[in-house]
């Protein structure tokens, strides 16, 4: 009993200590996360230091709440949009696509990039943001990081709607109709909440990443990567029919509101893991239960491309130059996980650059004196 006791003890004051003055702890999942108005934002300076199976990268938001470095309003602006892969999750500030496009643009002239990237945010939020931000930041060029693993579906899912933050932790509603594992929930929020067993379970994957025994789980297709795989059907479900029209419907606006101040848009087509890696893709199709015949694996790109034709918004699509780089032996992305690694992230920069210098070039003059 006394041991039990002094056991819990312990722990308790582990944790009080590790709230209090640790903010450089290790963490599995990140407590960056606010809601303002309806809109899924950042809290403004944060420091974390986020460790998973397959990363271990600090993460630091300005006094804006970017991920990014403090502005700085003398100069000529690109604004960046996006959700997790725009942010940079699973690299470093500096090998984020965004970090390296803005190195690019500025080898002849110091323009700035301002990455507004929000994990969890859909184009619909993106598009909530826009009109904040280019009255705030004068950009000449917008750029939009568009992810077809989850953006038509998460668009028409109502964006950050869908989602409700806790103690700066973003938590994902159930489905309608998805069973809920009280168990697995319960261990969940203990990963999630424990500055114990977090720090713990880092530990435990540094370990395993650094005597290469342990390559990840397999990987999971519950009911929200099920649904987000519908856009690669043939006959995909009346929730991603309805996803797709409410998508191209918000660039509509999006592109609109650039238009109506003289700003140049470009749309960056991110491809899916599935899309570049054709054993990934069977097992996708295997676990879906359809044939091969029914899976339209390229789908997105081509609504994309179509939507670009009819509005003129320039489309950066990157999904051939990833299949080459696959092709070549390149890791393009964390597997089981879907986001890139560095070498991912420095692949759409080299791809994306030149139109968005082409872009800066055509930008016209305009007020850089921010309010």
């Amino acid at each position: 009993m006394l041991l039990t006791v002094a056991v819990v003890i312990a722990v308790v004051a582990g944790e009080i200590a590790l709230r209090l003055f640790s903010r450089t702890a290790p963490q599995l999942e990140l407590d960056i996360y606010r809601k303002q108005n309806g809109l899924l934002l950042l809290r403004p300076n944060i420091e974390r230091r986020h460790v998973t199976r397959y990363w271990d990268v600090r993460v630091r938001t300005n006094s804006e709440g970017w991920r990014d470095g403090e502005s700085n309003p003398g100069l000529r602006t690109v604004l960046g949009l996006g959700d997790s892969f725009a942010f940079g999750w699973g690299v470093e500030l500096e090998e984020s696509f965004y970090s390296l496009i803005e190195r690019g643009l500025s080898r002849r002239e110091r323009i700035e990039l301002i990455q507004a990237g929000v994990p969890g945010s859909s184009t619909l939020d993106q598009e909530k943001l826009l009109d904040g931000l280019i009255s705030h930041y004068r950009p000449e060029v917008v750029a939009l990081a568009f992810f077809v693993g989850n953006d038509f579906t998460e668009t028409g899912l109502g964006g950050a709607e869908r989602l409700r933050v806790t103690d700066g932790l973003l938590e994902l509603k159930p489905m309608e109709g998805e069973r809920v594992v009280w168990s697995a929930e319960l261990r969940r929020w203990l990963i999630r909440k424990s500055r114990i067993l977090q720090p713990l379970r880092a530990v435990q994957f540094e370990w395993q990443r650094a005597d290469g025994a342990w390559d990840g789980p397999p990987r999971t297709w519950d009911g929200w990567i099920q649904e987000f795989a519908q856009i690669h059907l043939r006959e995909p479900s009346p929730m991603a029919k309805k996803a797709i029209r409410e998508t191209l419907a918000s660039l509509d606006r999006i592109a609109e509101r650039c238009r109506r101040d003289g700003i140049e848009l470009v749309v960056m087509v991110l491809p899916r893991s599935f899309q570049v890696d054709a054993d990934e893709r069977e097992e996708m199709r295997v676990m879906l239960g359809v044939e091969p015949h029914g899976i339209d694996i390229d789908k997105p790109q081509r609504l994309l491309a179509e939507w670009s034709s009819g509005s003129g918004v320039p489309l950066v699509d990157l999904l051939e130059k990833f299949r080459e780089k696959h092709a070549d032996g390149a890791r393009l992305y964390y597997s089981p996980d879907a986001h890139m690694t560095p070498a991912g992230h420095q692949a759409v920069a080299d791809i994306a650059l030149p139109e968005l210098r082409r872009l800066v070039g055509l930008g016209r003059a305009v007020n850089l004196e921010r309010p």
